[in-house]
């Protein structure tokens, strides 16, 4: 339209071309055009268009940009993020706006929140186990761990923690819990938390108050909720544990180095750094503390052994008919007489498992397999029955 208005107002069309550096020729096409000129853009061609059919299949399967960028960095395409996002964009179908909301933040050190979230099943020394993921996050930096686990009882709960503890170097003020079967049994007169018992002197033992999420309330905790999406969708897709539950825990350690080195979209700051500031703030973790041990009585049966959570864990010789006293850390499972310690066996992964003590019952199959069995010919059986 400008060229037109030029041309009619008898400006040359050698200084209209140079006015808008094009060539005389194309002012002229464009001053003799019937309608509004139009100019076509060329796509320049990227150089991810041939991964583009790969992208699209792994972005349907919920695989973020940035899990993109690492698997193409693997196959040999270093490609900046920036540029994998942006061609990311044009494959993915636009979302649905949201409402607004207004984000609840704590101060440094105060509040960690934490919970399960189911994945499946896992193969571990070929039994079939279910499989799921603990999470614990900071609230102020947003610092993450995760753990797997193949159950969710009350000592793997505590072993947990203490790991995540560890982790972060000392213990936030406050947990922030869903209403876990494990923490609370319940709500009282005045709708506040029932602890378990168990969980209760836990909590006293690291110094930590425990506070429980509203029913129904899930943004209460929404920073663990939304960390477990992101682990859901930015670590599980595409990945396969056929090797077990350690080399899931590796490929997920590895997955949390990546996590807490990106700049956190909330606060816009490295969650690393962030955290930098919160954990000279965190309850120093004592060295001499312990997972509240889990206790039960068991009965020794005739072949040395006492069924403990759908497994067998052999008892000395000796004790065939006693009642034991059986102390469970999550870890070891200490077998009692009378408070004296009898042995001690790690505790099996799962259901059904057989746990003996080392040298023990191949010595008694020695003993049996050294027993000299008399031989007497067949001749002397026909002489006795004459």
């Amino acid at each position: 339209m400008k060229i037109k208005i030029e041309a009619a107002q008898r400006v040359p069309l050698t200084r209209i071309a140079a006015k808008f550096g094009i060539d005389p020729k194309t002012a002229r096409k464009l001053r003799d055009a019937a309608g509004e000129p139009t100019v076509a853009v060329r796509r320049r061609r990227s150089s991810l268009d041939d991964y583009a059919d790969w992208m699209r299949e792994r972005l349907g399967a919920g695989v973020p940009a940035a899990q993109l960028a690492r698997d193409l960095r693997r196959r040999g395409m270093v490609v900046p993020y920036s540029t994998v996002r942006d061609f990311a964009r044009k494959l993915r179908p636009p979302k649905e706006s949201l409402p607004e909301e207004v984000r609840f933040e704590t101060s440094p050190a105060k509040q960690a929140q934490c919970d399960w979230s189911e994945l499946g099943v896992i193969v571990e020394n070929g039994v079939l186990f279910p499989l799921h993921v603990f999470v614990m996050v900071m609230g102020y930096s947003r610092k993450t761990f995760a753990a797997f686990a193949t159950a969710m009882d009350e000592l793997t709960l505590q072993r947990l923690h203490v790991a995540a503890f560890c982790y972060f170097g000392g213990v936030p003020l406050e947990m922030l819990y869903d209403n876990l079967r494990t923490v609370t049994i319940g709500r009282d007169e005045h709708f506040a938390p029932i602890l378990q018992a168990e969980f209760e002197d836990f909590a006293a033992l690291y110094g930590f108050k425990v506070r429980c999420a509203q029913p129904y309330r899930a943004k209460t905790k929404g920073k663990v909720e939304r960390t477990i999406g992101f682990l859901q969708t930015s670590f599980l897709p595409g990945r396969s544990f056929d090797a077990g539950v350690a080399e899931a825990q590796r490929q997920l350690d590895d997955w949390l180095v990546e996590a807490n080195a990106r700049v956190h979209r909330t606060h816009g700051e490295v969650v690393d750094d962030r955290f930098a500031r919160e954990a000279p703030l965190l309850t120093p973790l004592r060295a001499d503390l312990q997972i509240i041990a889990k206790r039960e009585l068991r009965k020794v049966n005739v072949e040395g052994f006492i069924e403990y959570r759908a497994s067998r864990y052999e008892v000395p010789a000796g004790h065939r008919g006693r009642t034991v006293l059986v102390r469970d850390d999550g870890e070891c499972v200490r077998i009692y007489a009378a408070d004296v310690l009898l042995c001690e066996h790690q505790a099996a992964a799962g259901r059904g498992a057989v746990v003996r003590i080392d040298g023990l019952r191949p010595s008694i199959e020695r003993r049996l397999h050294d027993l000299v069995v008399e031989y007497r010919p067949l001749a002397l059986y026909d002489e006795v029955a004459q």
